[in-house]
């Protein structure tokens, strides 16, 4: 456990969501372009956000988009939250509006993945098909995983790690 939520629930790792229609997500990810800081929606959350807890980055479905939604990084915090803007001259952002908002920051270390953790496989795994971000899915980031989702994570990218490696 990392953290407790204000009902008390225990919190085994973190959700970072990413909707390409207000930010090119899926530009930077194909440029394997550096993901080290993510913005989150303000919320008591952002102070539970401490340095070397799990966070997985979970791509939405966004209309006119054709991917697959679901984990794509994984990775830590790597630092203190912060209050900032987008910056306005990044031509990733689609949203001139949400580019130049105050938000809160946190800086993160995430390694891409190969291959997505679909939404649809942790969707049909009983430990994992009522998280949050499938019971909440308009909610901002931070989400919170369970212990037993955060290990479930865990266990299909270490799988699929695994998977890679063999001959």
């Amino acid at each position: 456990m990392i953290a407790r939520l204000r009902s008390g629930a225990a919190v085994g790792g973190w959700i970072l969501k990413a909707n390409p229609a207000l930010w090119d997500v899926l530009g930077a990810l194909e440029a394997r372009e550096a993901l080290d800081s993510w913005r989150l929606a303000p919320s008591y959350r952002v102070s539970l956000l401490k340095f070397g807890q799990p966070v997985s980055l979970w791509l939405s479905k966004a209309s006119g988009f054709h991917h697959t939604s679901g984990i794509w990084a994984t990775g830590h915090i790597s630092g203190e939250p912060y209050l900032d803007c987008g910056d306005p001259e990044d031509p990733r952002w689609s949203d001139p509006t949400a580019a130049v908002q105050l938000r809160p920051f946190v800086p993160v270390n995430l390694r891409v993945h190969e291959r997505v953790l679909p939404a649809e496989t942790l969707r049909a795994d009983p430990r994992f098909a009522v998280a949050e971000i499938f019971r909440c899915p308009r909610m901002g980031s931070p989400l919170a995983l369970s212990v037993e989702e955060q290990a479930v994570v865990e266990e299909y990218i270490a799988s699929d790690l695994t998977a890679r490696r063999s001959p």
